[in-house]
């Protein structure tokens, strides 16, 4: 399943609802709100920034609770690093951020896909 190919999913409503309120969810543990119209085409910008503007804020002032909310995401250091390397010319923070929507996006997938197909898997 790590190959597994979320391509198809990123233009799906509910999946990009599940998304963003999985995003949400794991941003509020950490005292952190970000606030979501419902527009849908603007949906990865409206997110983009407000996380961007968070990560920003946290690789210069706490760099801690960064590691957390990392953690809590599961989003690994090893990825961060090795995107940092393939990507040196993307600022960390703008870089990040693309790799949390992506895995708050994969989990999403990851967790419909295991509901559809429970019975099969079992």
């Amino acid at each position: 399943m790590e190959d597994f190919d979320i391509s198809p999913y990123k233009l799906q409503t509910d999946i990009i609802q599940q998304t963003v309120k999985q995003i949400i969810k794991d941003f509020s543990m950490f005292g952190m709100d970000i606030y979501f119209s419902g527009n849908m085409k603007m949906a990865y910008e409206e997110v983009f920034r407000q996380l961007a503007g968070f990560m920003e804020m946290l690789i210069d002032r706490d760099f801690h609770k960064l590691l957390s909310l990392l953690y809590q995401i599961d989003l690994s250091d090893q990825a961060i690093i090795e995107a940092e390397n393939e990507y040196p010319d993307i600022p960390r923070y703008e870089l990040i951020t693309e790799m949390i929507i992506y895995r708050e996006l994969q989990k999403v997938v990851m967790r419909n896909y295991y509901k559809q197909h429970k019975d099969e898997l079992a």
